[in-house]
């Protein structure tokens, strides 16, 4: 028997509050769906026909399709792309290494398979991890390995920067992060108004033919001003018109110059750098490839303040002589055959007569084009190497090299060539 009047008895309806429940939910996702794909939209619209979303294994494969692609997108996706692209080419010659070797271009190793690895001044781990996923499946058979002085400074590889700088550039990428990376750059170049940057954005989402870099279609999507370098199908680094023309001889910087060579001080080289050096030389012997260790050239400037070892003062900065053991030490003939030791064909190209030309350097820790072929014909007069090579030309390399001296290109010698 129920009690109460009609007015005091709640009637429920079945599923009631499933309806308003869900009713709760659709207005909460239209409030944040809809202006979430008013802003997501866009960003895919541009992104998609740049690279594919940014997928790195994507982008790998459209610069194996189609070489004449520049790469011209975000720095932190270089190492995954590479990566993706060594598995898929499975080429005679790598380099692995620093950015200091950026500028080894597959037209110096012709007629072998070459590919270019280097990307950032990454630590002998990272390095060594590197070389083992890109000769898992088919392994190199040649490794040129950019082995600088500086490299091997007490804390290289653990200091705060090197650590953010390779968790920012991971070797591989899943399909979602590298497209929510993407929409990352392009919101960040929004929101920090560089809308050159991003109306350039829009230009290259349809390639037009002035859109180019030596000749070549840029692909990516570059949403940083400053932002002068690509890299081409064989990995070697381009520089843009308006980094060759901003380009100065180093010795007029005297600045970056003594900042480069303090970042080699130290005292003394560490072991445990040389222990990591150790542990990629016996991967790669494992896999049955043979490493070649490379320091490439120094500019003059720089050489002659480590050469000196003595206090040098340049306004407010001291640079203490005793911070140069480091170079000494490496630059001793016990380092040589340490790294002979370890199985290592080393070439030591820090003071190649082409060094002594300070035009030849991009900035104060990258040398040019045309100074990198001076040392790769440096590395095939050392007999060993050329057994390694015979099939290159090195007359053809030589008269090259020549041409580019007359006509003082010292960062666009091969330009697009294969």
């Amino acid at each position: 028997m129920c009690s109460g009047t009609g007015s005091d008895v709640l009637i429920r309806r079945p599923g009631g509050d499933r309806t308003a429940a869900r009713r709760f939910v659709l207005r909460l996702l239209c409030l944040v769906a809809v202006p979430l794909l008013l802003i997501v939209a866009p960003g895919e619209f541009v992104l998609w026909p740049l690279g594919d979303g940014i997928y790195p294994a994507r982008l790998a494969q459209r610069q194996h399709d189609d070489p004449h692609l520049a790469w011209i997108g975000p720095l932190r996706l270089y190492a995954a792309i590479k990566v993706a692209r060594m598995q898929l080419d499975a080429p005679e010659i790598a380099v692995i290494g620093a950015s200091r070797a950026g500028q080894f271009r597959a037209a110096m190793f012709k007629p072998y398979r070459f590919y270019n690895a280097a990307m950032s001044g990454w630590s002998m781990d990272r390095q060594r991890d590197v070389l083992d996923r890109i000769s898992a499946s088919h392994a190199p058979r040649i490794v040129i390995l950019n082995l600088d002085y500086f490299a091997f400074s007490q804390g290289y590889d653990t200091t705060s920067r090197e650590t953010a700088f390779e968790a920012g550039m991971p070797i591989e990428y899943s399909p979602l992060r590298a497209n929510l990376d993407g929409l990352n750059s392009l919101a960040a170049a929004v929101a920090g108004g560089h809308w050159q940057a991003v109306t350039t954005l829009a230009r290259e989402a349809w390639r037009p033919g002035d859109e180019r870099l030596d000749g070549q279609p840029l692909l990516g999507s570059s949403v940083s001003p400053g932002s002068l370098t690509a890299f081409r199908h064989d990995g070697s680094m381009s520089y843009f018109t308006d980094a060759v023309a901003r380009a100065r001889p180093v010795v007029e910087r005297v600045g970056p110059v003594l900042e480069f060579v303090e970042a080699g001080k130290g005292a003394g080289m560490d072991r445990q750098h040389v222990d990591r050096l150790r542990g990629f030389i016996e991967l790669a012997k494992q896999r049955g490839i043979r490493v070649v260790g490379v320091q490439l050239p120094l500019p003059k400037a720089a050489r002659d303040v480590l050469d000196a070892g003595e206090d040098y003062s340049d306004g407010p900065r001291t640079f203490r002589g005793s911070d140069m053991k480091l170079w000494r030490d490496f630059e001793h003939p016990d380092t040589a055959a340490l790294f002979e030791r370890l199985g290592i064909i080393y070439c030591d190209l820090a003071r190649i007569p082409e060094a002594a030309n300070p035009q030849a350097f991009i900035d104060p820790m990258h040398p040019g084009e045309y100074l990198v072929l001076a040392a790769v014909i440096a590395m095939l007069r050392q007999p060993r190497l050329r057994a390694l090579l015979p099939d290159i030309d090195i007359g053809i390399l030589e008269r090259i090299k020549q041409q580019a001296e007359a006509r003082q290109a010292y960062f666009q010698v091969f330009r697009d060539q294969d």
